[in-house]
């Protein structure tokens, strides 16, 4: 298949969308954007207006009509003091988005050098942001806050030093500016065995991205991080790929469990080295509401849930996707959960293609990590993101990877 203008055009309106404004404030602008992007790739493989039912758009599905219904029942016979209608919209809204990008995936064929190029320029001004915000030579943050207003999570990033600081970038919130760059490291890691580049643009690509992660404070960010460098060295050592920089990758590797493992006067002050008080405080407090929650929970809603709620209170902010299934859908959450998991890992897998399998088993690795310790499901930016990164598909052309 020949390289199609058209389909790059739309990749790069809906990744720039995706990135900038892609949130809760201007979810049902999302919805007629992505909308028009499936009916004009559809058309345009004169396929007009077909669905293709691959793993990951079946369980959108499921959840969409299924759960959805059931939660509305839930809802209109009382049997919850926590979920409301206007929630089951807003996640009925998500669920459309998530289904038209995947569909839109499922169509789109891009050339390999936009794909990458995009993106790179994106991490470019993420991580310039964050800068901006340490720095503070420009006020981003009053800004971002003007134009996301209460549609994302606020994080205090006031502090002067930065071994206290922490950098949401446009994202606003750390936590969630980490996943974004997890999920880019997830893709380049990969990407990279399969495109002929310099080595020092590759390292200095890696170097970007581990500061943007050393900005913003997250442990478990450090331990994605971690996870994702040994597992792709592995993988490439198994296909007997090693190349210069997958020595790097391993040496990065060591690098770090060092400065973790073995606290130093001049980095221990870092919060992203410091695991023990991430035990002992965030990931304790998620645990703490989601059990309090659960002991609340009657018969009927331990086996379908509360129904989607406003979990941007502080006493029902439990932050972590398996949670908010749970939360939302009880026993059928957990069923759900499992079946995005095994949705991810099986997405295109049809397709023999290396750069596809990496692609899956990276995502998979980073959605159950992040998945039980914040929210990617449940970030409508965040998930949508990872769809553009690893469920694309690429052109044939001369500058096809594989």
């Amino acid at each position: 298949m020949k390289i199609n203008i058209k389909h790059n055009i739309i990749y790069t309106i809906l990744t720039i969308y995706a990135l900038f404004f892609n949130t809760e404030r201007f979810i049902y602008l999302g919805i007629p954007i992505v909308l028009a992007s499936y009916i004009i790739l559809t058309i345009d493989s004169n396929k007009n207006f077909s669905i293709q039912f691959d793993p990951l758009t079946r369980s959108l599905l499921f959840i969409l009509f299924f759960m959805m219904s059931i939660s509305l029942v839930v809802i209109l016979f009382k049997l919850t003091e926590l979920g409301t209608i206007n929630y089951v919209f807003k996640e009925a809204a998500r669920l459309i988005i998530y289904i038209a990008i995947i569909q839109c995936m499922n169509f789109i064929n891009i050339s390999n050098k936009l794909y990458i190029n995009v993106w790179r320029a994106l991490l470019c001004v993420v991580v310039l942001v964050s800068i901006i915000q340490y720095t503070k030579i420009y006020d981003v943050n009053s800004f971002l806050k003007s134009l996301y207003g209460d549609s994302v999570q606020y994080y205090n990033v006031e502090h002067d030093s930065l071994s206290s600081f922490r950098s949401g970038s446009i994202f606003v919130n750390p936590n969630v500016c980490v996943t974004f760059l997890c999920s880019f490291l997830g893709m380049y890691l990969n990407y990279i065995n399969h495109i002929r580049e310099n080595n020092i643009f590759k390292i200095l690509t890696l170097f970007i991205l581990l500061f943007g992660i050393l900005l913003t404070g997250s442990r478990t960010g450090m331990v994605v991080t971690l996870l994702l460098l040994f597992v792709n060295f592995i993988r490439l050592y198994k296909e007997n790929k090693i190349r210069f920089y997958s020595l790097f990758l391993f040496l990065i590797s060591c690098i770090l469990i060092v400065l973790i493992f073995i606290p130093n006067v001049y980095y221990s002050d870092f919060r992203t080295f410091q695991f023990s008080q991430g035990l002992d405080n965030s990931i304790s407090i998620k645990l703490d509401i989601w059990q309090r929650l659960l002991m609340q929970m009657n018969p009927i809603n331990v086996l379908v849930g509360y129904a989607p709620f406003n979990y941007q209170s502080r006493s029902l902010m439990v932050d972590f996707d398996f949670g908010y299934f749970t939360m939302y859908y009880g026993l059928c959450g957990i069923l759900i959960y499992f079946l995005l998991i095994h949705s991810i890992l099986k997405y295109k897998s049809s397709i023999k293609n290396k750069l596809r399998k990496g692609f899956n088993i990276n995502l998979l690795l980073i959605f159950i990590v992040f998945g039980l310790t914040a929210s990617i499901y449940f970030n409508l930016r965040i998930f949508v993101l990872c769809e553009l990164l690893f469920c694309v598909s690429f052109s044939n052309g001369k500058d096809s990877l594989v």
